[in-house]
């Protein structure tokens, strides 16, 4: 008897990984901006700022994210878990409440919810590490 040959098939719920680990690093543009930050004495005057880098790849990685949700979400009601199961993602649980928290209790609200000069991790950002980290 000959051994057939198992065919190898893509995953495609591989899809949202493969954006974020080949395609995300390649999101550049240059965008000038104002910071926001002028109000504070050890900003300068001078409010325009320019990103290269993490601007529109924050806002990509954020909707790579919610895609990857949307798939996530029938994923769990379809699947019975045990809560023994769910065991390993209670400190992600824990991670996700404090960065809802700091958000929440921030000084600067906008800069939570937006993301930073130079650092555009916002709490949306966060949570879809969260996310990809699930999925």
């Amino acid at each position: 008897m000959r051994q057939q040959k198992k065919k190898k098939e893509f995953n495609d719920l591989l899809i949202p990984v493969i954006f974020v680990l080949a395609l995300l690093p390649f999101v550049t543009r240059l965008i000038i901006y104002d910071a926001g930050l002028s109000g504070y004495s050890w900003f300068p005057s001078n409010d325009s700022v320019n990103d290269f880098f993490s601007y529109y790849k924050s806002y990509t990685f954020i909707i790579i994210s919610i895609v990857s949700a949307v798939i996530l979400v029938p994923y769990f009601f379809l699947q019975r878990t045990r809560i023994k199961d769910m065991m390993p993602f209670i400190p992600i649980g824990i991670y996700s409440f404090f960065v809802l928290l700091s958000s929440i209790f921030s000084t600067n609200r906008q800069i939570s919810i937006v993301g930073g000069m130079a650092h555009f991790e916002s709490v949306f950002v966060l949570l879809g590490y969260v996310i990809m980290l699930i999925y």
